[in-house]
């Protein structure tokens, strides 16, 4: 499994890729050589007890909640539009997006 892992690591990068996407690949690759030489029953309860904690938070109520609201979205949008999605929804975030980044 190791090996898998520090293999898509270290692809290689596109030409002309920066100094500092070089760098990343780089400690994305000693982190993954890292992780794969620990033991898997403790990476698996480690994962498990961050994961009880966030739902101790309310984690998975708050996806519940954030994902039934987005498909409400798109039944709204498929009522109005007869789409998913509004038409003009990604020309208006740009608009707002680049006036509030005038102010």
């Amino acid at each position: 499994m190791s090996c898998e892992i520090i293999q898509f690591s270290a692809a290689r990068p596109k030409a002309g890729a920066s100094p500092i996407a070089e760098r990343l690949r780089t400690l994305r690759a000693q982190l993954a050589e890292r992780i794969a030489a620990r033991p898997t029953m403790g990476l698996k309860l480690a994962k498990q007890a961050v994961n009880q904690s966030l739902d101790a938070q309310g984690q998975w109520a708050a996806i519940q909640a954030a994902f039934s609201l987005h498909e409400l979205g798109h039944s709204h949008n498929m009522q109005v539009h007869k789409l998913p999605i509004d038409p003009d929804g990604a020309a208006i975030i740009r608009q707002q997006s680049r006036s509030s980044a005038q102010t």
